[in-house]
């Protein structure tokens, strides 16, 4: 088995180029580049500034908007004054066509005519006491129904308080005549036990035979006898480690 034939062909690109030919161009060289026109200093200033202060058709715009709605205000002004004008108007010319009525009406003489203008000056003074006495009621009103308003977020108020303190003296209640059954109970629990074991040892004295009596009798009487004599070699052996010290100490 022979290596395997790894060579590649190698091109000269300065070669390869020349045989190509002359390339086209592609774009301006770097003379006309360099040639290029440019701008002065004052345009450029210009240039500057514009960019500076932004566009002159948002200010246009601006101004224009502004114009139109000094307009408008200046037409809604002129309405509403006109409106309390011609109010005003009218009733001036309401009075007047009074006073017309009332100086054509026959007036046989001059204390009539001197009676009409002081009517006419009580007219004007109770028109005006009635106003007044209007605004004052509705006033009085007003006053009234906001301190209703008051009252009742008050009461409202008091209502919600009493019904929390409710809540809570019912819920400590309970909880403390649950607290006292569960007491009741545990004590009516422990009494019954007590009474079951009295019971117990009640029925299990009486259901003794006399044999069985005789032999726990003896049980215990054994029992006792035992513990007496334990204790007697106890107290035996004491002595005897008492004197078997007293010896040793006595030869030495």
């Amino acid at each position: 088995m022979g290596k395997r034939d790894t060579r590649v062909a190698y091109v000269n690109p300065i070669a390869a180029a020349r045989s190509r030919g002359p390339v086209e161009n592609s774009g301006p060289s770097i003379r006309e580049y360099l040639n290029r026109p440019r701008p002065s200093w004052e345009e450029y200033q210009q240039m500057i500034a514009k960019k500076n202060t932004g566009s002159s058709a948002m200010a246009d715009w601006e101004k224009t908007m502004g114009d139109k709605f000094r307009e408008e205000l200046k037409e809604n002004r002129e309405k509403l004054l006109s409106k309390g004008s011609s109010k005003k108007h009218k009733k001036k010319q309401k009075k007047k066509s009074k006073k017309k009525k009332r100086e054509r009406s026959p007036s046989p003489s001059s204390s009539d005519s001197s009676s009409s203008s002081s009517s006419d000056s009580e007219s004007d003074s109770e028109e005006e006491r009635r106003d007044r006495k209007r605004k004052h009621k509705k006033r009085r009103r007003h006053r009234s129904s906001s301190s209703d308003s008051e009252d009742e977020r008050r009461s409202v108020k008091k209502s919600k308080k009493k019904k929390k303190e409710r809540s809570r003296s019912a819920s400590s209640s309970a909880s403390s005549k649950s607290s006292s059954s569960y007491s009741d109970s545990d004590d009516d629990q422990r009494g019954d036990k007590r009474k079951q074991r009295k019971h117990k040892r009640h029925h299990r004295s009486r259901s003794w035979s006399s044999d069985d009596l005789d032999n726990h009798r003896d049980r215990a009487s054994t029992s006792s006898g035992k513990r007496k004599h334990k204790s007697k070699k106890k107290s035996s052996k004491s002595k005897k480690r008492s004197r078997r010290q007293n010896g040793s100490r006595d030869s030495d």
